[in-house]
C-alpha cells in the first residue's frame, strides 16, 4: 500500500513539475493590435454621378466610428492614426493655402506615449482637443470636394497608385515589443484602407501607353474601363461558355498584378460599385458590369498578395443604415 501511495504521489509531482517547466518555457508571443485607418478617394469623374449617399456622408460615418476603437487602443498602450488621401494627390493639392490650416489626420503617436497627454487631448481639457481635430478633418474634406465639383475633373490611376505609392507615408508596418512576467508581447496596427472608387480603373494615358496590356496575354491589362468591360461581355455572350466566371477563369482574363509587398499588409474595403450599366434602376444588359468588375478586382488583388478574406467590395448602397453595418463590421473586425 505504502509503495503504491509512493508511486502516485511521485507521478504527481512528475506531472506539476511538467505543467510549472511547460509554463516556464512558454515563449510564444502574444499580439495586440491597434489601428491605422486610412481614407483613400478616387476624387474622379464618378463624383459627379449623383448618388443616394455621398461620398462625404460615407467619410463622416467613418469619422464618428474612431474614437471607440482609439480607445481600446490606448489601453492597450497602442496609438492609432487616421489619414485622408486622394488617389490623385493634386485633386488635394491645387486647393491649399496658406491660411487655409487644412487638416487630414489623427495621430496619437505624435504624444509620445505620455499618458496624460493623451488623456487631455480625447477628453477636452486641451483646447485643440480631439473633437475640435475631428470637425477640422470634416471641414477640410468637404472643402476638397467642393472644389473637385466646382473644377476640372482629374484622372484617377488606381491601378499605379497601389502598385508604386502604396508605401510606408499610408501603411505602418512597425512592431514594438516588450517582455512581462517571461513573456513576449507585441503591438501592431491593423491597416485598413477604405478606398472610394465606382470600380472602374481609368486614366487618360491608356490608350497611348503600351505597357497597358500584358504582351503575352493581352486578356491581362493595368485598366478596367467601360469599354473593356463591353468588349468582355460581348466575347462572353458570344462564346460557349455556361457562366462570366468560367470564361473568365479559362480565358485568363484580369488585371496585371501589382508588384508592391506592401497588398499583403492591408485590409481594404471598396466602396462603391456604381455600375453604369445600369439605368434609371434597371439592368441593361447582361452580365452587367458590376458582376464583371468583381471577378477582376477579386483575381487582381489575390494575384497581387492580398488575403481574400482581406478584401471586400460592395455595390452602391440603399441607405445610411446598410452603409452603418458594412463599415462597422470592417472597422471591428
Amino acid at each position: 500500500m505504502k509503495t503504491q501511495l509512493l508511486i502516485i504521489l511521485v507521478t504527481l509531482l512528475a506531472n506539476c513539475s511538467t505543467v510549472t517547466s511547460s509554463i516556464e518555457n512558454d515563449t510564444s508571443e502574444k499580439v495586440n493590435y491597434g489601428n491605422n485607418i486610412v481614407i483613400l478617394s478616387d476624387l474622379s469623374n464618378r463624383i459627379l454621378r449623383k448618388k443616394s449617399i455621398h461620398d462625404t456622408i460615407i467619410i463622416s460615418s467613418v469619422i464618428d466610428k474612431l474614437k471607440p476603437l482609439i480607445e481600446k487602443s490606448v489601453e492597450l498602450n497602442i496609438y492609432d492614426k487616421f489619414n485622408f488621401y486622394s488617389v490623385n494627390h493634386v485633386s488635394v493639392d491645387r486647393i491649399y493655402s496658406d491660411d487655409m490650416g487644412l487638416n487630414f489626420n489623427i495621430d496619437l503617436t505624435t504624444f509620445n506615449k505620455n499618458e496624460l497627454d493623451i488623456s487631455n487631448y480625447l477628453y477636452g481639457r486641451i483646447e485643440q482637443d480631439y473633437d475640435s481635430d475631428i470637425t477640422d478633418i470634416k471641414t477640410s474634406i468637404n472643402l476638397v470636394y467642393d472644389h473637385n465639383m466646382g473644377s476640372e475633373i482629374l484622372g484617377a490611376d488606381i491601378w499605379h497608385y497601389f502598385n508604386d505609392e502604396l508605401d510606408h507615408t499610408l501603411i505602418d508596418t512597425t512592431t514594438e515589443r516588450y517582455t512581462f512576467q517571461n513573456k513576449t508581447y507585441a503591438t501592431r496596427k491593423k491597416n485598413k484602407v477604405i478606398l472610394l472608387t465606382d470600380g472602374y480603373i481609368e486614366a487618360g494615358r491608356y490608350a497611348n501607353d503600351p505597357t497597358m496590356f500584358d504582351k503575352k496575354n493581352p486578356n491581362q491589362s493595368k485598366y478596367l474601363s467601360a469599354k473593356l468591360l463591353n468588349q468582355f461581355r460581348i466575347n462572353f455572350n458570344n462564346s460557349s461558355y455556361q457562366s462570366p466566371e468560367e470564361f473568365f477563369a479559362v480565358e485568363k482574363y484580369g488585371l496585371i498584378p501589382l508588384q508592391n509587398p506592401l497588398i499583403d499588409e492591408i485590409e481594404l474595403l471598396v466602396l462603391e460599385i456604381d455600375d453604369r450599366t445600369i439605368v434609371n434602376g434597371v439592368t441593361t444588359v447582361s452580365p452587367p458590369d458590376s458582376k464583371i468588375i468583381k471577378l477582376f478586382w477579386a483575381k487582381w488583388l489575390k494575384d497581387s498578395g492580398m488575403k481574400p478574406s482581406n478584401f471586400q467590395i460592395y455595390e452602391r448602397f440603399k441607405n445610411e443604415r446598410e452603409l452603418d453595418l458594412v463599415l462597422s463590421n470592417f472597422l471591428n473586425q
